[in-house]
């Protein structure tokens, strides 16, 4: 067992550890019984289990790679916006084929707030895509 970390909370001492075949059964029960709506990693491969000092299992964390969707657009207001959403439509269409091509199932896409009512919309009406709740990025030494 690799320690990556000890800490202590208050009389309690907890660690950081690589993630061990056990521990996939505890963390499918935690994800159930806390009610998630996404749903259970499909591996907990590049996973860290944080335990107790009674060895409780407390949380987990990983990370999984999974690719971004960027777009810009003309911002000239002459171009019809059905004919831009056409476009657009298309663009997705050719990228799902592309990113499902490589093995992957998924994408985000963020987008700015200034474009989330209005573009939002239309991406989830009109192009199938699902919010999926606010994104935080890690800058600096990741």
């Amino acid at each position: 067992m690799a320690l990556v970390k000890r800490g202590s909370a208050g009389k309690n001492a907890v660690i950081v550890r690589d993630i061990q075949p056990g521990d996939e059964a505890i963390l499918r029960d935690m994800h159930k019984r806390f009610g998630y709506t996404t749903p259970f990693p499909e591996t907990l491969e590049n996973y860290q289990v944080l335990e107790d000092d009674s060895g409780r299992v407390i949380a987990a964390a990983g990370w999984r790679m999974m690719p971004e969707v960027g777009m810009f657009c003309e911002p000239d207001k002459s171009l019809h916006p059905l004919v831009k959403l056409k476009g657009i439509a298309m663009l997705q269409s050719k990228l799902h084929d592309i990113i499902t091509a490589t093995g992957y199932h998924e994408a985000v896409a963020e987008v700015l707030p200034e474009l989330e009512g209005h573009f939002g919309r239309h991406l989830q009406r009109h192009l199938g895509f699902q919010k999926g709740g606010r994104m935080y990025r890690i800058f600096g030494g990741c």
